[in-house]
């Protein structure tokens, strides 16, 4: 009788155990690491948007979509909001007109006003272990789009040292600037008939080259007019 008792003793107590450790265990809340990530496939633009196959965000965020510039991501072209955890297929809507045929599809964070995009600003791209969680794709119809490669708003697309498309380049024969250019004054015409008048060029100094300045003619003070000078009398022997 002893003996049974303690086989109950130790059985409860045993039981006693296993009830505490269930309880602890189904009170300790699991937590699941959520990493950050974006799948997106190579595709074609349809009707100004683009795919994102699937989005798993730890927060609140935004899906960016960010062409190229200089071999790595640049301008954000478009955006759409995600909510934290997984979110598949998600459409973003891009300027079409400022794509690459190269686009980088890049999670951002809505650190800022709750649901208001703000980026330049608060709205980061996420980051896991110091890298930006973004992925490249290519846009498979972008010879179809009419899209002029590297146009940028604001962003020059000639070459240092070449003119643009549309920008007069001086043809061979034509002054540049900096060049003393001489301005012809147009002769005077008749008002009678229209016909331009012959301008008498000034007589020049045979020994210095300079235009000799012509005396003018003596006025009368009481009308203003010119004198008409009286002409020296000729001696008909010599003519002179």
């Amino acid at each position: 009788m002893f003996k049974s008792h303690r086989m109950w003793t130790v059985m409860l107590v045993v039981v006693l155990l296993l009830g505490v450790a269930y309880v602890s265990s189904a009170q300790t809340p699991t937590t699941t690491q959520v990493v950050p990530s974006v799948t997106v496939e190579d595709q074609e633009i349809v009707n100004g948007t683009v795919t994102v196959q699937n989005v798993v965000a730890a927060e609140d965020g935004w899906m960016n979509i960010h062409r190229s510039a200089n071999g790595t991501f640049g301008e954000v072209i478009g955006h759409t909001f995600v909510q934290a955890g997984t979110t598949e297929n998600v459409v973003v809507p891009i300027e079409v007109d400022q794509a690459t045929e190269t686009l980088h599809a890049m999670l951002h964070v809505d650190a800022g006003q709750e649901g208001v995009y703000e980026f330049p600003g608060p709205d980061q791209p996420v980051l896991v272990d110091g890298e930006i969680v973004v992925q490249p794709f290519t846009v498979t119809n972008f010879a179809q789009l009419g899209v002029t490669p590297g146009a940028a708003a604001g962003t020059p697309t000639a070459m240092t040292g070449t003119p643009a498309a549309g920008t007069p380049t001086a043809a061979a024969g034509t002054p540049t600037a900096g060049a003393a250019t001489r301005t012809v004054a147009a002769a005077p015409v008749l008002p009678e008939t229209g016909q331009e008048m012959t301008v008498t060029p000034a007589p020049v100094l045979p020994e210095t080259g300079q235009e000799m300045t012509p005396t003018p003619a003596p006025v009368l003070p009481e009308t203003g007019q010119e004198m008409t000078p009286t002409p020296a009398p000729v001696l008909p022997e010599t003519g002179q």
